[in-house]
């Protein structure tokens, strides 16, 4: 399948209406990997992006800066939706002489991980967390 038919895009985030597009990685990826589950959804990603030191300092958490993590990651083949989730983690990687940004995202059901539901209702479909 050709390259040109997949869409890599981050957006601010996945609640607000239209979504603000922060970055569009797809005619640059080199590498791009996603996981699904059959009762889980959206799993892991992984993508490295070869880009300039200025533009992958806008994805790296830093003093008062939280970066791109935890902005809504999508991505698509020929229009339709084939993964999203959020990013979790970036960084730099040398390959040769060039940088390249290294992104982990994971889909919403897995980024759930870090909720503790501790009472269900399961009549109402209610949950409360901590």
């Amino acid at each position: 399948m050709p390259a040109r038919d997949i869409e890599l895009k981050i957006f601010n985030d996945y609640t607000t209406s239209p979504s603000v597009l922060l970055d569009d990685l797809s005619g640059e990826v080199t590498s791009l990997t996603w996981t699904t589950g059959l009762h889980g959804g959206f799993k892991k990603l992984t993508a490295t992006v070869p880009m300039e030191l200025s533009r992958i300092w806008l994805y790296l958490d830093r003093e008062g800066f939280q970066g791109r993590h935890f902005k809504h990651v999508v991505v698509k083949e020929r229009n339709e939706t084939r993964w999203e989730g959020r990013l979790m983690k970036a960084g730099i990687q040398w390959s040769g002489s060039n940088l390249e940004l290294q992104i982990t995202a994971l889909g919403y059901w897995s980024s759930m991980m870090d909720q503790r539901v501790t009472v269900i209702d399961y009549t109402g479909g209610a949950a409360t967390t901590t």
